[in-house]
């Protein structure tokens, strides 16, 4: 952006010094003009090459196994220890209650993956 405005201000700065050409010197200044062109002109053409862009593709022929195993819920027993809360009221004044300590059944979520198989005598055993 800065260089079309540097070379406009160089080559106007230029011509205001120039004196007003004679009638006997057309050629001279037709010259001048086709040189002075061509100077501006390869200025502004100059640009950077558009950049080369080179990716490598890697194909993976080799599908992924996943992991052997099953997901399987258990129900656990948790202790929950008790604690304070913070009501409001029918007036809106705020009462403390103490929540006292309780078990809770919960569900949890357990990976079992399976053991690695190993041949014994010719068959495959799996191991749960």
């Amino acid at each position: 952006m800065k260089k079309p405005l540097i070379i406009a201000l160089c080559t106007a700065a230029a011509l205001a010094f120039v004196p007003a050409t004679h009638a006997g010197s057309k050629e001279r200044a037709a010259v001048g003009g086709f040189v002075g062109g061509l100077i501006v002109g390869h200025a502004l053409g100059k640009h950077a090459p558009a950049p080369v862009i080179r990716e490598t593709v890697v194909y993976d022929h080799h599908p992924r196994q996943a992991p052997a195993g099953y997901w399987q819920e258990n129900r656990v027993k948790v202790w929950v220890p008790g604690h304070w809360t913070v009501r409001a009221d029918r007036c809106g004044t705020r009462v403390r209650h103490y929540v006292a300590g309780r078990y809770e059944w919960r569900t949890e979520r357990v990976w079992v993956a399976y053991a690695p198989a190993h041949r014994s005598h010719g068959r495959i055993a799996y191991a749960r």
